[in-house]
């Protein structure tokens, strides 16, 4: 598959409520406007990463600006050294479906932690199948986390200065949910390529 074809998790969550935008994306997308409130949230959902990444000491940033591949090969080679490792935006490939974590951890026995920030104050269904996603193209790899997380902001928080925002994210287990919506993300991964390999939909 070209590298123009990958499923990004947001591309298959875009093609989840809308094909046509999913085409666009791929094939056509000078095509797409995003609105100020979609580049509001976007930053919005950045900072909100930074901040979870602050709350996870000694974590790795996998950078992607040397593209695709060397991201993928330095997740690779940080997970083969033994030992705890926090990543942030470990980057994985499996049958041309693309994935970036935004924190993976792996403790003293080996277990593998895979944690989604969203700027959100509740748990959305959505959520859920943004983290099955993720959870499909590990387990396609032969990874398998034995929690997988989504954390959100915690309504009552109460900023006290100095960069303290310990408390200000919430973490729901979403294990039994990401891996009963396998089937699902399946069939959708099956749905979009079809749609990416046709026409423009209408």
């Amino acid at each position: 598959m070209a590298s123009s074809w990958y499923l990004s998790k947001s591309k298959l969550m875009s093609g989840q409520q809308c094909a046509k935008r999913l085409w666009l994306e791929v094939h056509e997308p000078d095509e797409l406007e995003h609105s100020a409130a979609t580049e509001r949230n976007f930053a919005i959902g950045h900072a909100v990463g930074e901040v979870a990444q602050s709350l996870h000491q000694d974590g790795i940033l996998i950078e992607y600006d040397d593209g695709l591949e060397k991201a993928l090969a330095e997740t690779e080679r940080l997970l083969s050294r033994p030992g705890p490792l926090t990543l942030f935006e470990a980057t994985f490939q499996a049958d041309g479906v693309l994935i970036r974590a935004d924190v993976l951890t792996r403790d003293e026995a080996g277990e593998l932690r895979l944690i989604e920030v969203k700027a959100a104050t509740s748990l959305k269904d959505q959520y859920s199948f943004d983290c099955a996603i993720q959870l499909w193209v590990l387990e396609q790899l032969g990874i398998s986390p034995r929690t997988v997380e989504l954390a959100h902001i915690n309504n009552r928080f109460v900023y006290g200065g100095d960069g303290n925002y310990d408390g200000l994210l919430t973490y729901e287990d979403v294990t039994k949910v990401a891996h009963k919506l396998q089937p699902k993300v399946q069939r959708l991964i099956a749905e979009m390529r079809a749609t990416l390999a046709d026409s423009q939909p209408e």
